[in-house]
């Protein structure tokens, strides 16, 4: 039987605060729970504690054997856990001491761009919440005391990571106050009255004005929903670009502003593949202040979205061929095209009187960061003052005319041609025209009725409709057919649910498209399913 030490104890305590050191609460909670018939939560309390107290198979089966056999070996092996569990979190403990004191203690805090890149680093490490960085340097300084191991570069390491989270002064009257606490009982060993205070110095930072361009929207879009949409645009490709990172993460520390936090929810966003609404929503919370919320609004945000999304497609298409060299087959002359009759040129006139013109994208040497600044504040409010219209217009277009849309909107977009470098022109290829249209709008389409408002009715009787073009859109048959069909019927189902009043609804391009097709079923559009529901119904 091993014998615990008090610094064992101290550990285990720290730890486990609800630890006993004669009996396991937890392995009694367990018992209990199976008794009463509750294995969900027994098999949790097993998974989620008994496993990381007792990681070692043999002695946690005969621990939990003794308990319930009431045997008097149980405290035996009880003590030899705990006194292996204590030895285990003190390795750990110092493997993390090791890990603060060789990558924070060292570091100089007059380069202020590798402190801020190490600490934000370590803090986002840590937890999602920032203070709570705080709290676990501080308590693995307490370890590193307790241990006599390494104590100085850690308390030195957990102050630089106070000063990063908490640079105010507040923060640093409390730190000095906690300083002076430390140096009268002993904690120190530096001389009493010596300053350890430091501070970050953020005006060491300089940013030129092509890096504040790039990070920066213009001031002259002022409404919260545009501002919302112009961060979407700077920072939607260049999520995983580390070095563009790291200047937006020193900019918000020099000027205390939030486009870390914006471009850090789009990465999170994109990086995970959420929904565009849900990266724009957490976008939205960073950009307004306080409790904000606008049903307009929000509409708002879906439809020019959907509309400055396309434009996206084609800018990065644009920035990744910037630097080849232009095919012989794409260039154009600089003198008008000889088929180009008086009344072509007329109409193209009168097609750019009607829709704006889609900001322009030349890039030039010659051309100033006020000069850019200014095109792309231009562009934005042409785009946000039209797209509406614009939107409409496609999807009128895109559900009665079809092809004819197609070819307008392609010979509209094709008007305006995008510059590469050294001169050369390049016609822009039209974005694939795009679904806009809800299961809503398909409903009334396809029967007449609006839907909207009894769609409880819709989703009763749609099963059965689901059903049957599975029968027909079976391509693999084979063994467990019935269950396929159940797992495709409820994947169809919950996207009709999820997507009922979506607009920008893709069924041929989502995740469950690929989930139905695996199962053995082809369904390539929703609208057979809509029309045998309204078959069925005698609409």
């Amino acid at each position: 039987m091993r014998t615990l030490t008090e610094l064992d104890k101290k550990v285990l305590r720290a730890e486990f605060p609800q630890l006993s050191f004669s009996e396991d609460a937890d392995i009694d909670r367990y018992f209990e729970l199976r008794s009463l018939g509750d294995q969900r939560q027994a098999l949790d309390i097993y998974n989620r504690t008994l496993l990381v107290k007792y990681p070692q198979k043999e002695r946690r089966v005969l621990l939990m054997s003794y308990y319930r056999k009431r045997d008097v070996r149980f405290k035996e092996v009880l003590a030899d856990a705990l006194a292996e569990l204590a030895q285990k979190k003190i390795q750990e403990i110092k493997k993390i001491i090791d890990f603060f004191a060789a990558a924070v203690a060292p570091l100089d805090l007059t380069d202020v761009r590798t402190l801020i890149r190490v600490c934000e680093k370590i803090v986002r490490s840590i937890s999602l919440n920032r203070f709570e960085s705080v709290h676990f340097s501080r308590k693995h300084t307490h370890y590193a005391q307790w241990l006599l191991y390494r104590e100085k570069e850690m308390e030195k390491a957990a102050d630089i990571i106070r000063m990063y989270v908490t640079d105010t002064l507040s923060s640093v009257r409390t730190f000095r106050q906690e300083s002076h606490t430390r140096a009268t009982y002993g904690f120190c060993t530096e001389a009493h009255g010596t300053d350890t205070s430091s501070t970050i110095d953020f005006s060491q930072l300089v940013f030129t004005a092509e890096q504040v361009r790039t990070i920066e929207i213009a001031k002259t879009i002022t409404k919260i929903e545009d501002r919302v949409l112009a961060y979407a645009i700077k920072y939607w490709h260049r999520y995983d670009d580390r070095a563009f990172e790291n200047t937006v993460l020193l900019y918000s520390r020099k000027y205390k502003t939030h486009h870390y936090n914006i471009f850090h929810s789009i990465k999170t966003g994109r990086s995970h593949q959420w929904k565009d609404e849900d990266i724009l929503h957490l976008v939205l919370a960073h950009v307004a202040s306080g409790y904000y919320y606008s049903i307009s609004g929000d509409l708002y945000l879906q439809r020019n979205w959907h509309w400055l999304k396309a434009l996206l497609v084609e800018r990065a298409e644009h920035h990744h061929q910037k630097g080849k060299k232009v095919p012989a087959t794409h260039r154009r002359s600089s003198t008008p095209h000889a088929r180009k009759t008086a009344g072509t040129r007329a109409r193209t006139r009168a097609r750019k009187k009607e829709l704006p013109a889609l900001p322009s994208e030349k890039i030039s040497k010659k051309d100033s960061g006020e000069s850019k600044q200014k095109d792309e504040t231009a562009g934005m409010e042409r785009v946000f003052r039209h797209n509406t219209k614009n939107v409409r217009t496609c999807s009128s277009r895109a559900s009665r005319t079809g092809t004819h849309a197609e070819a307008r909107h392609s010979d509209i977009v094709t008007s305006s041609p995008v510059h590469q470098e050294g001169a050369a022109t390049v016609e822009r290829s039209s974005p694939p025209e795009e679904t806009v249209e809800s299961i809503a709008h398909i409903v009334k389409r396809i029967t007449g009725k609006d839907y909207g408002v009894y769609r409880e009715l819709f989703f009763k009787e749609v099963r059965t409709a689901i059903r049957t073009v599975l029968n027909r859109a079976t391509v693999r048959r084979g063994l467990r057919l019935r269950a396929r069909k159940n797992n495709a019927e409820d994947t169809i189902y919950h996207f009709l649910h999820t997507h009922y009043d979506d607009p920008y609804q893709r069924w041929p391009n989502s995740h469950e498209y690929q989930q139905v097709h695996t199962l053995g079923f082809s369904i390539h559009s929703l609208e057979p399913i809509i029309v045998t529901w309204a078959e069925s119904e005698g609409l």
